[in-house]
């Protein structure tokens, strides 16, 4: 109980000493507003996919569900294994 008291004190002013410095922020300036704006109309060139791109991430995506299967395959083995040597469920 003290614990959670000195946390919640300890909360408190740090968030009452630190509020000054989480509202001190600068204005956006024309450069900056420009450097923004130019960044968003040359975005269109990144989301351009290349096709090596596309078909790594599909053998990837491949890859996973072939590693997912081979892991339910095994447990479900472990699993009727474990009902013909009539085993409870604390066997290891």
């Amino acid at each position: 109980m003290h614990r959670a008291l000195l946390a919640g004190c300890l909360a408190a002013l740090v968030w009452g000493f630190g509020s000054q410095f989480a509202c001190a922020q600068e204005q956006v300036t024309a450069v900056m507003q420009q450097d923004i704006v130019s960044v968003a109309q040359g975005w269109d060139q990144y989301l351009q996919d290349d096709i090596v791109d596309v078909l790594l991430n599909a053998l990837k995506v491949v890859l996973l569900v072939g590693l997912y299967l081979t892991w339910v395959t095994s447990t479900d083995w472990v699993n009727r294994d474990r009902f013909e040597r009539k085993v409870g469920k604390g066997w290891n």
